[in-house]
């Protein structure tokens, strides 16, 4: 099961990401690079906190927790928060920067299928887990 929402996941980053990609040709060059410009902090700090959740998950190991306990909190508990984080600011910040409305809904419906294929993940790993 847990391939299939590897698959899943996979797949709606996939679909999710062509979506953002035809979006761009709603907006100007300059719209684009203030877009890029925008967001270019945030892709370093992303990488800081996985970067710390994978710490968390190695000093969980090292502390002998049960493999389910370290995947609800060290993994699937700061990813839920750095999505819901990482949403609002997005949003925010394309309505700051004057982004136009259709933009902006293509990129809300592609982040929300990104969050479909990463909770049809979790899901079908937490029914391999009950399984066990």
């Amino acid at each position: 099961m847990m391939m299939a929402g590897l698959i899943i996941m996979f797949g709606c980053t996939l679909v999710a990401r062509i979506m953002r990609e035809r979006s761009l040709q709603l907006l100007s060059a300059e719209q684009k690079v203030q877009l890029v410009d925008s967001f270019s902090r945030n892709r370093v700090l992303y990488l800081a906190i996985m970067f710390g959740v994978v710490i968390l998950y190695v000093l969980a190991n090292r502390l002998a927790m049960s493999f389910e306990v370290t995947y609800l909190l060290v993994l699937v508990v700061p990813i839920i928060g750095l999505l819901v984080w990482s949403h609002v600011a997005s949003m925010s910040k394309l309505r700051a920067l004057g982004i136009p409305d259709a933009y902006i809904r293509t990129f809300h419906r592609s982040r929300l299928l990104v969050y479909v294929g990463i909770a049809t993940f979790v899901a079908l790993v937490l029914v391999d887990f009950a399984k066990r």
